[in-house]
């Protein structure tokens, strides 16, 4: 398999990017007060709990690609070194740092906006703190590119590791060890911390580094490997909501899911070998960076509109549906609009499309 950009993995990029704006429009369900024993409260619960579990494969798949395309860097003095993270590091901080000011100031406007409409009595120092309050809480799903930062910094620690069959045996080892032995204390600054995540990018690393295998050979334990951890993540989901089981910090990281986001993976690389491609998901692979940086801002936008029709939010499937195709326009709109108007420079460095 070619280490050149390869049409399947832009295409898993187009799915990714699909089921991370799914799983988004899922953080955010329509207030909605009916009664716990209705049909429509049930059919609802149902469809949140039972899809939910089969979206989780976006960041494993994204942390695998770039693991898999940088698994022969090399990198051997300290001049070089820093030349690696000068190039890489600002690709993905700078537009980061852009989108979230952006939102954080967003957002702010539009508290403050709402205060001064209910006429609530507040002072110019108060409003302002709230304003910066706002502005400047840490917050929103850029937990992937802050992992994919940490893993740009140690790669020449894994690069040489992958260079031996033992060091890749041995940090897939420590990976899952890890996984099945820590995930029960994970705290929500897991983000903060690269070792969870570290399994999807040293599982790229290690499939880049080794000889082209034959996943048809596996075709049919691929396939039953996705449809059986899919369902393992049903069941946990069920489990969680019935008190059974705690749910996870951040998801993607529990041991169901982390098998489930696997089997997604190999299935990409079987797909790969028949250059499986359809081509609008390959031009929305090319978006998907792009659209990760933007698309809470129209995640808002889309719930804040539907929620003005209320046959519209009041079934769950389609009300997601909705704001996940609006969300989904929207950006790419946008996107593709900025792009005419402004430099390309400008947009690669700033705004990372």
């Amino acid at each position: 398999m070619s280490k050149d950009r390869h049409p399947t993995f832009d295409a898993f990029r187009g799915l990714a990017i699909l089921a991370v704006i799914a799983l988004h429009c899922l953080n955010r369900p329509p207030e909605r007060a009916d009664a716990s024993d209705s049909l429509l409260a049930g059919l609802n619960q149902a469809f949140l709990v039972l899809w939910r579990p089969w979206l989780v494969f976006a960041v494993p798949v994204f942390l695998f690609m770039s693991g898999y395309f940088l698994c022969k860097t090399r990198i051997n003095s300290w001049a070089e070194y820093r030349a690696h993270l000068k190039k890489r590091l600002p690709r993905i901080l700078i537009p980061l740092v852009t989108w979230w000011l952006v939102g954080r100031l967003i957002l702010a406007g539009v508290m403050i906006a709402y205060f001064r409409s209910a006429q609530t009595d507040m002072s110019d120092v108060a409003q302002r703190e709230l304003y910066f309050t706002i502005a400047f809480f840490i917050q929103g799903p850029y937990y992937y590119l802050i992992v994919l930062a940490q893993m740009y910094v140690v790669l020449p620690v894994l690069a040489w590791l992958n260079r031996m069959e033992l060091g890749r045996l041995g940090l897939l080892a420590f990976c899952i060890a890890w996984l099945a032995f820590r995930q029960p204390r994970l705290s929500q600054w897991t983000v903060l911390l690269l070792i969870p995540w570290l399994l999807y990018y040293q599982l790229g690393m290690f499939v880049g580094n080794r000889a082209r295998l034959n996943y048809r050979r596996y075709r049919k334990l691929i396939v039953a490997a996705v449809v059986i951890f899919g369902f393992l993540g049903v069941l946990v989901s069920l489990a969680q909501l019935w008190g059974y089981a705690a749910a996870p910090a951040v998801s993607g990281i529990a041991p169901v899911e982390a098998a489930y986001s696997c089997s997604v993976i190999a299935l990409m690389l079987l797909l790969a070998e028949s250059r499986w491609a359809p081509g609008w998901l390959v031009r929305l692979g090319g978006y998907s960076f792009g659209i990760y940086l933007i698309h809470m801002l129209f995640v808002v936008l889309a719930v804040t509109l539907v929620r003005q029709v209320e046959w519209l939010w009041s079934f769950h499937p389609l009300y997601h549906a909705v704001v996940a195709a609006a969300t989904l326009a929207g950006s790419v709109l946008f996107i593709a609009g900025v792009r005419r108007l402004l430099p390309q420079r400008i947009c690669q460095r700033f705004l990372g499309f």
